[in-house]
Formats: C-alpha cells, sequence, structure tokens
C-alpha cells in the first residue's frame, strides 16, 4: 500500500513538472555593444546625413549634442520586430531586430504576440578630416505582454539598418 502511494505521488509530480511554463534561454550569439562603422566623409556631411535620418524616419530623440556627437533615443518601440529562436539557436525571423527568450509552450513563429521597447544612442566621432566613425548601440531592451520576464537581445540588425542610412544620405 505504501509503495502504491509513493508511486502514484512520484507520477503526478512528474505530471504537474511537465505542465509547467519555464522560460527557454537564448542559445545564439547576438550583438554585444556597439556597431561601429567609418565612413570616409568629413563630420560635418556624415552629421547631416544622421539629422535627416532621424528627421524622415520620425524617431522620437531625448538629446542631440552635435559637439559630443551623441545622440539618444526616447524609448522605441520594435513590435512586430521580434524573433524567437527556432531549434538549433537560428532566428525564426532573420530580419528581426531584437530576439528574444520564449517560453516552452510557444511555437517559434509566435514572437509578435509580444512587444519589446528599447533604447537606442549614436556616437559619430570625426577620426580626421576625411573619416569619420558612427557607433549604434541598442540597448535596455524590455519584453512585455509575457507571463513570466523574458530577456532580448539585439540581433544588430537595427544598428546596421541606420548606419546603412546614414551611409545612404552622405554627400
Amino acid at each position: 500500500m505504501k509503495n502504491r502511494f509513493l508511486i502514484i505521488t512520484i507520477c503526478t509530480f512528474v505530471h504537474l513538472q511537465s505542465c509547467t511554463t519555464s522560460v527557454v534561454p537564448l542559445r545564439g550569439k547576438y550583438q554585444e555593444g556597439s556597431v561601429k562603422s567609418k565612413i570616409e566623409k568629413p563630420f560635418e556631411s556624415v552629421w547631416e546625413s544622421v539629422i535627416d535620418l532621424i528627421a524622415e524616419t520620425g524617431v522620437s530623440v531625448k538629446m542631440i549634442d552635435k559637439a559630443s556627437g551623441l545622440i539618444i533615443a526616447d524609448i522605441a518601440s520594435f513590435s512586430g520586430l521580434l524573433s524567437f529562436e527556432e531549434s538549433r539557436g537560428d532566428l525564426a525571423n532573420p530580419k528581426a531586430h531584437i530576439v528574444i527568450e520564449r517560453l516552452n509552450s510557444d511555437f517559434p513563429n509566435s514572437a509578435n504576440k509580444y512587444d519589446a521597447t528599447a533604447i537606442w544612442n549614436m556616437r559619430v566621432k570625426p577620426l580626421s578630416g576625411n573619416v569619420t566613425v558612427v557607433s549604434v548601440n541598442l540597448h535596455s531592451i524590455r519584453v512585455d505582454k509575457a507571463l513570466l520576464p523574458l530577456r532580448g537581445k539585439s540581433t544588430g540588425n537595427f544598428e546596421k539598418w541606420l548606419i546603412d542610412g546614414i551611409f545612404e544620405g552622405v554627400e
């Protein structure tokens, strides 16, 4: 009788454990720190391109300081630009700007049911008369609408998109 009770207790415990929601951590390697790019143009030309890009995209900016070359954006929404990882650690959406952990009950293509916000900053710095370095950093990523806290990381796509936009606008 005691053995039967013990077996039933163990089976019940194992069954309940299998129903528990848990976070599946990220496996892949993602952007750490800034994405930097050298542009072989003078600071003034690059700075103008940066300001034009900000004006054209309508992004909300908290601070612009030309003297230091620093731009800090307000909190930005990245809804619709999220991805989970597939089982091998690859992005389900290779164009996503942010990869997020998932719950064990989530399907790989359902990341867009979540919202994510982040802050980005940019530094435009002259190296020499005709060379300017642009650094973009996406940070303070927050995932909303999740049952459990989920972490997110930059895929590097957002930073590259901004830098590409600056390159295209430089005269």
